[in-house]
């Protein structure tokens, strides 16, 4: 966490290091810009009373304790497939914390810089993931999986994996702007708009890695998010209804309408009893 300073900003570190002593109550905090309240005064005062300067240590450890990654210091308790549906369709993966709020991470061509063909993404160039808290399930399709047949940490440790060790790095707050349409600053904005654009910036992380690494056939929204998923699902201990939306889903990595079907149908059919509990938020499909 001292790396967050710079070299030789001790203050900064010290703050960190007492936020990082202190971190199992921080995290109980369910509002992230509450927490980097606390944590900032926390950093402030172990700074001052080493002789550091008060700002930078706040800041140092502010920034340290930010929740970056999907779920991080929550505890994740359930699994969940976020679906838009439409010409091109969109999945993304749901986290129901120990918190009882929701997370979610999305992965695609996200960003003002991204090249377009026929006025749409271009389908290879750069990709973003962004994780977010506070999800609403309502917000889109939301599919939950049955608590029994998955492993919600090993999930999101398999979903965080392809941040980490792909050399993904996280854009600055600051400089969001300069990629992203919704939280950048615009001349005519009204206070509540400019303060809707903080909240999304404070509740949101982007993450690239500097290369091409979006490809609509191979690496997309639908591989970022089931990939992880499957890879968490003991299928030996699935009932005979789960086992067949699992195949399902392993057939169909590519196509997020096709996922939004499968996952239709495992509620319509199975009634529960299938991969997903009984009832999708957003709306129920097939109805």
């Amino acid at each position: 966490m001292s790396q967050i300073t710079g070299a030789g900003f001790a203050s900064g570190a010290i703050g960190a290091g007492v936020n990082e002593a202190i971190i199992g109550e921080i995290k109980k905090i369910k509002d992230p810009g509450t927490a980097q309240i606390v944590s900032a005064i926390v950093g402030a005062a172990a700074a001052k009373a080493t002789g550091g300067n008060a700002g930078a240590g706040a800041s140092a450890a502010q920034s340290g304790t930010k929740w970056n990654y999907l779920a991080e210091d929550h505890i994740p308790v359930q699994i969940g497939i976020s679906i838009k549906v439409g010409f091109l369709g969109h999945v993304g993966i749901v986290v129901k914390t120990d918190t009882g709020s929701y997370d979610s991470a999305d992965y695609g061509r996200y960003g003002k810089d991204i090249e377009t063909s026929s006025g749409l993404a271009a389908p290879t160039g750069p990709g973003t993931f962004i994780t977010r808290w506070f999800y609403d399930p309502k917000e889109r399709y939301t599919f939950m999986i049955n608590s029994e047949y998955i492993d919600p940490v090993k999930a999101v440790a398999a979903y965080n994996d392809q941040i980490k060790n792909n050399g993904y790095t996280q854009i600055p707050s600051e400089e969001t702007h300069k990629f992203f349409s919704e939280v950048c600053p615009d001349v005519n904005d009204d206070d509540s708009t400019i303060d809707a654009k903080r909240i999304i910036n404070a509740n949101t992380q982007y993450y690239r890695n500097g290369t091409s690494d979006y490809h609509l056939t191979e690496h997309n929204c639908v591989t970022t998010t089931i990939i992880p998923i499957l890879q968490s699902i003991s299928y030996d201990n699935l009932s005979w209804e789960a086992k067949i939306t699992v195949r399902q889903l392993r057939e169909n990595l590519l196509n997020p309408t096709a996922i939004y079907t499968i996952l239709s149908d495992d509620i319509y059919f199975f009634q529960g009893k299938g991969l997903l509990t009984n009832g999708a938020y957003g709306r129920v499909p097939n109805e």
